[in-house]
């Protein structure tokens, strides 16, 4: 999804087609504006997928035993 995503950014931040105007220095600030908006919700958007999936894991956990850093390094063989 992420490969689309940025295919199209590049389209759109610097490919117009055969035939076309080129967009005015004006245009062409507004859309990088509006480029760098995107990007910044879909990590904002990821973000919050991680932590829905937090929050979903706490509630299908809710009530269960939790171990400390060292109880699960030390039952990984980690140091």
């Amino acid at each position: 999804m992420r490969n689309v995503e940025a295919g199209f950014d590049k389209f759109a931040a610097s490919s117009y087609g055969t035939g076309m105007v080129r967009p005015t220095a004006k245009f062409q600030k507004q859309q990088t504006q509006v480029l760098r908006q995107i990007r910044k919700m879909r990590e904002e958007m990821g973000d919050l997928q991680d932590y829905l999936d937090l929050l979903e894991a706490r509630a299908v956990n809710e009530g269960k035993g939790t171990y400390s850093t060292d109880e699960v390094k030390a039952k990984l063989g980690i140091k």
